[in-house]
């Protein structure tokens, strides 16, 4: 089965719960974290990366529960036996030279291979570019890569050969594609679009986010999916944004957004500072009542932040009295 997660993390500790915890717990948990570090909220730097990481961990425990339980479980017992291991072998005595001689061998063969590695990283560092620069390159491509699903993906193999197993050939086989769709508050895409890209829970990966996210676009990062098997293809990443643009008060019209105020009756005199809240940001308007009496009152610019094709939307507010 392909693993959808990484067994050396702890899950439900970023949850903030016990290993193994039940589904109810786990709710709780995320809920929690989820609040602790929502962007909204957080005074933090690193707000949105822990609020994604709490995410990724809620969706591997649900979808992925049992299987993740049972991989973590190995892994910490593989990792107990290796620890063990080497203190029994610190301890032992080395009395008999069969031992030492044994020891030097093994410690030959560490050598060699250490050494062919270095020549492999020689080899593919003949082109005049350190390893550094080739991941850079790497990440560069895979972001380059991305891409709406109406055009062709292109990625190339894993691996230029096929595997065998006891000598036998075997078929590659293709990975499938991860869909994920992630939902957004307006204020939070808002934000995404003035900084202009996304960053993937899990991948460390980031992605250019613009107005198309909000149109109900599904976006594909070619190789990013499933792993295939003896040399096949990597699926894709298939990103959809579910972001909520109609609420009570607000909704989007294009790139403007409208609005509904109540207001006390006493606050709109002409003059008074009247502090409003929008998904842009807190406006502060001094009341003309000549433009109250013009409904709705526009902002200019406080709607969708602009970007390389289209130009800010404005903020229609419709004002009204208790």
């Amino acid at each position: 089965m392909l693993q959808t997660f990484d067994k050396s993390i702890d899950y439900f500790a970023l949850l903030g719960v016990h290993f193994d915890a039940d589904e109810t717990i786990v709710k709780k948990g995320y809920r929690k974290m989820a609040r602790r570090y929502h962007p909204d909220v957080s005074q933090l730097d690193d707000a949105t990366s822990r609020f994604q990481e709490v995410a990724n961990a809620y969706e591997v425990l649900t979808k992925f529960r049992d299987d993740y339980v049972r991989a973590r479980k190995t892994h910490l017992t593989t990792e107990q036996w290796v620890k063990d291991r080497r203190e029994r072998e610190a301890s032992r005595p080395q009395s008999h030279s069969r031992n030492q001689q044994s020891q030097t061998q093994s410690q030959q063969s560490a050598n060699q291979g250490y050494n062919f590695y270095k020549d492999y990283q020689r080899h593919t560092d003949s082109s005049g570019h350190s390893s550094q620069n080739q991941s850079q390159n790497h990440r560069q491509y895979r972001q380059e890569e991305f891409d709406f699903d109406d055009k062709k993906s292109k990625h190339s193999s894993d691996n230029a050969h096929s595997d065998t197993i006891f000598g036998r050939r075997l078929a590659p086989i293709d990975g499938k594609d991860r869909v994920v769709e992630y939902p957004l508050t307006l204020r939070y895409a808002i934000r995404l679009l003035k900084n202009g890209v996304f960053h993937l829970p899990g991948l460390q990966v980031q992605m250019r986010f613009d107005r198309r996210a909000l149109e109900g676009k599904r976006f594909r990062l070619s190789g990013l999916g499933y792993k295939g098997l003896f040399g096949g293809k990597s699926g894709d990443f298939i990103v959809k944004f579910d972001v909520k643009v109609q609420t009570e008060r607000f909704h989007l019209n294009g790139a403007d957004i409208i609005a509904s105020y109540q207001v006390p009756e006493i606050l709109l005199t002409e003059g008074n500072i009247l502090s409003l809240d929008s998904p842009a940001g807190r406006i502060e308007w001094a009341v003309e009542t000549e433009k109250l009496k013009q409904q709705p009152v526009v902002f200019k610019g406080l709607g969708l932040p602009e970007d390389r094709v289209h130009p800010a939307g404005n903020l229609l507010a419709t004002i009204q009295s208790y």
